[in-house]
């Protein structure tokens, strides 16, 4: 019996999710943007990522399927109501989980 929580504690342990600090402008044409403090919550699945973010108060304001190399510090991409960029990494759930972001 013991063996089967070890084996769902694995998987549970290895879809977990990375907490990043981020900026976060309206996805808009403005030249000028006002950017936003925001969090991250990322969850790697495969070659794509999905992402919650939230804003500095912790409400949701958008979920979406990323790539996966687009979670990472430096990173930039755009989702369907805001522009987000990367900022640090606040947290990993999976100690000494390699990155999939690319060396630059």
């Amino acid at each position: 019996a013991g063996g089967g929580r070890g084996e769902g504690e694995q998987r549970k342990e290895a879809m977990a999710d990375e907490r990043w600090a981020v900026l976060l402008a309206k996805n808009t044409s403005k030249k000028c943007k006002k950017w936003l403090d925001g969090t991250l919550s990322a969850r790697h699945q495969g070659t794509r990522t999905r992402v919650i973010v939230y804003n500095d108060a912790g409400s949701v304001l958008e979920e979406a399927h990323v790539p996966a190399n687009a979670v990472c510090a430096g990173g930039e991409f755009t989702l369907e109501r805001y522009l987000v960029q990367v900022d640090a990494q606040l947290s990993a759930v999976v100690p000494g989980a390699t990155s999939l972001c690319a060396d630059p």
